[in-house]
């Protein structure tokens, strides 16, 4: 069952690695009409593989479609096995989440930052051309002063939010 009923299928909020943990076992009782259970049972999983310190793990239950929380906890884990309690019987997995690494490739970072310098060089040269150097009286700079100065500050944020994006990414916006 494990090859079909695979972790990727527990959907969650944040984008993270899932990691089946335990063995996909289905649990019932023959003769029971219904669905919740008025005790919750108890199941004890075994690990897989080693619980990663900074990993989530979930008690899961495969509802046609895909693996759910819902009416299962874990109450104890340890390095070896995990206790889950669940309120009803279903097919049952262990599954954990593990944030993903950034990706960060440090090579384009340095070319990003290289290019959008330079791009700021030559925009502050073309806006004291615009501002210092006399043109003739029926010319009129003022649109490409504009252009040139709204493109100069449009680098400097982008560079800037580019350096500082560590800070920003930790406020979430309250909905």
């Amino acid at each position: 069952m494990e090859r079909y009923l695979q972790p990727k299928h527990f959907h969650t909020e944040n984008d993270t690695i899932k990691i089946m943990m335990s063995p996909v076992f289905s649990a019932s009782l023959p003769k029971i009409a219904n669905k919740i259970l008025t005790q919750p049972v108890n199941f004890t999983l075994w690990h897989l593989k080693s619980v990663e310190p900074q990993g989530v793990l979930s008690c899961v239950y495969w509802n046609g479609s895909a693996w759910v929380v819902d009416g299962c906890d874990v109450t104890q884990t340890n390095t070896t096995h995990t206790v889950c309690t669940c309120v009803h019987f279903s097919t049952f997995a262990l599954i954990m989440q593990v944030e993903r690494p950034p990706e960060t490739d440090e090579l384009m970072k340095l070319l990003n930052r290289i290019a959008v310098s330079i791009g700021l060089v030559f925009l502050a040269l073309a806006v004291m051309a615009f501002c210092f150097c006399r043109w003739k009286a029926n010319v009129n700079n003022t649109a490409r002063l504009n252009i040139c100065i709204s493109l100069l500050l449009a680098h400097l944020l982008f560079l800037l939010v580019q350096e500082f994006i560590h800070l920003i990414r930790p406020q979430k916006m309250l909905a």
